[in-house]
């Protein structure tokens, strides 16, 4: 072997050496950061406060312990909604609360604080070190809380009950004629306009999960079809009779004559809000001669009139007169009409 080729043979053997020393140095590094990982990691998943940096709804958390960020939350007036209702306002001044407490949608400072404390705690090693460093470097780190499951039959149970009172309220589309008042009464959209409850469900849901303090809902589904108040008024129209005595000498009552503007109702009508009751104003003419007015004319002249004394008779004559008065008493003859004593009182 000549001297060129010994010398190529040292450099292999020296890079080969070195190559070695720097692959050793990187198992090493490589094995040191390992540890290094494991045991931060391993203290990150044992460590009894919150990951650096943490925030919720604006209230600093980070690295305190669970007992101490419930204690802060209390403080701050975090959980002041929890005991805040959700109002909920409907059509016809129908309304309704919801306990947030009872909808299962809020969390009580304690379930708070262990949701917080459970990042970078309940993972594997790795992964919580890896949010303890995003924590550790960033400059804010806001936390959402995880919706909690919410309790459905209570929050449908509150949205039935509202919509069984709307509908009560808005009627079945009826037209009420209210003579002692003077008017016709309607609501407009009854029976016609209905609530989505599906909708105001979703609604509801939407609104707690917000946590919003007042939701106003009015929505309304339904065609809304104006009365034809041409045939209402063929209804209620009626012409002014006074009271007078028919051929069996009775007396027929007066009829007050009632009448209303067509025109001017559906104005009212067209001007009203769903849900809204219109009043249409009543035209109302008295008759000249009442029932009343009748009345006070029978009987008012004595044609006669007989004077009897039944002092000292017998006990059966004294009876006799009493059931025969008992039964003539009140009896009313029309003109023409013939009495009969035995027909009325019974055979002698």
């Amino acid at each position: 072997m000549n001297s060129h080729a010994r010398t190529k043979t040292r450099k292999r053997s020296a890079f080969g050496e070195k190559l070695k020393t720097a692959l050793l140095i990187l198992l090493l590094l490589l094995i040191l950061f390992l540890i290094a990982c494991f045991y931060g990691g391993y203290r990150v998943t044992n460590s009894r406060v919150n990951l650096p940096g943490l925030s919720l709804d604006g209230v600093e958390v980070g690295g305190l312990t669970q007992e101490a960020t419930a204690q802060k939350l209390r403080d701050s007036g975090w959980d002041d909604l929890r005991h805040t209702p959700l109002e909920v306002r409907l059509p016809l001044d129908v309304s309704f609360q919801l306990d947030r407490e009872q909808t299962g949608v809020c969390y009580t400072p304690e379930e708070a604080a262990a949701r917080i404390f459970a990042l970078g705690h309940e993972g594997h090693w790795a992964e919580n070190l890896q949010l303890w460093l995003q924590a550790r470097f960033t400059t804010k780190n806001k936390i959402a809380l995880p919706a909690k499951d919410l309790n459905e039959n209570y929050v449908r149970a509150n949205v039935r009950a509202a919509a069984d009172r709307f509908r009560q309220k808005l009627g079945d589309g009826r037209i009420r004629l209210d003579r002692d008042a003077g008017f016709i009464r309607l609501t407009k959209g009854g029976g016609q306009l209905s609530l989505d409850e599906e909708e105001l469900y979703r609604q509801v849901v939407s609104a707690l999960e917000r946590s919003e303090a007042l939701l106003d809902y009015s929505s309304l589904q339904g065609e809304l079809n104006m009365p034809d108040f041409d045939a209402v008024y063929r209804d209620v129209a009626v012409e002014t009779q006074d009271a007078h005595f028919n051929e069996l000498f009775e007396i027929v009552p007066e009829v007050v004559g009632c009448s209303f503007d067509t025109a001017y109702a559906a104005q009212l009508w067209q001007a009203a809000q769903p849900g809204e009751e219109i009043r249409i104003p009543l035209t109302l003419w008295e008759p000249n001669v009442h029932a009343a007015d009748l009345e006070g004319l029978l009987y008012r002249d004595r044609l006669c009139f007989m004077t009897t004394y039944f002092g000292g008779s017998t006990q059966n004559r004294v009876t006799n007169i009493q059931l025969a008065a008992s039964k003539l008493d009140g009896l009313v003859i029309l003109p023409g009409q013939v009495f009969s004593y035995n027909e009325t009182i019974g055979q002698r």
